[in-house]
């Protein structure tokens, strides 16, 4: 699945390069407009407007608009996934993936409007890190079968973080996704 996800993505870059080397220069209409891009803001705080206590960070919320339709996530949520994609991207395209961050505001307003389509985002369970932790040091697990990019086991601050199967192969694979667990080859996934 990533191996196809690596082949379009080469293609678009080789399709940009050519577009932007054969000489037609056409002007882009609007090209500093941001009228086809979600808007992404954070969510001011009702009341008196302090945050206090020690979730202050944590309970930040971001809105997410588009086309008349808004989207609320959590903001670690949201820097997670960020992440996510930027971690994927650097390993699809090496050096090359920083021009490609500027679609990530697509990119998450499409994965709050799928997973939000199935009226349980937030109702998704998974076992703590310090699990997964023990389960790679212990015995070598590397893999998730049943996550998704909100709630996979994100490598950070040390922790050496697998690949995960999701729901949704085609708006996650962006955010390091292998695709269907039902769809996976796992004697090849072993070879490797």
């Amino acid at each position: 699945f990533l191996s196809d996800v690596q082949k379009c993505s080469r293609r678009l870059i080789l399709e940009e390069q050519s577009r932007g080397s054969g000489g037609n220069k056409r002007k882009r209409k609007n090209a500093s407009s941001s009228n086809n891009i979600p808007k992404i803001t954070l969510v001011e705080k009702d009341g008196d407007g302090r945050g206090g206590g020690r979730n202050a960070n944590r309970d930040r919320q971001v809105n997410v608009a588009f086309g008349g339709v808004s989207m609320r996530i959590n903001e670690m949520h949201k820097n997670k996934l960020y992440s996510l994609y930027q971690f994927t991207l650097t390993n699809l395209l090496g050096r090359d993936h920083e021009r490609y961050l500027q679609y990530f505001p697509q990119l998450l307003f499409t994965i709050l409007l799928r997973y939000d389509a199935l009226e349980g985002a937030g109702l998704q369970s998974a076992i703590p890190p310090t699990v997964f932790r023990f389960l790679h040091t212990r015995f070598g697990c590397a893999f998730e079968c049943f996550a998704s990019p909100f709630n996979c086991w994100l490598k950070k601050s040390g922790d050496k973080g697998g690949t995960y199967g999701s729901a949704f192969g085609d708006t996650d694979a962006l955010f390091g996704s292998a695709g269907s667990f039902f769809g996976m080859e796992f004697l090849e996934m072993a070879k490797a």
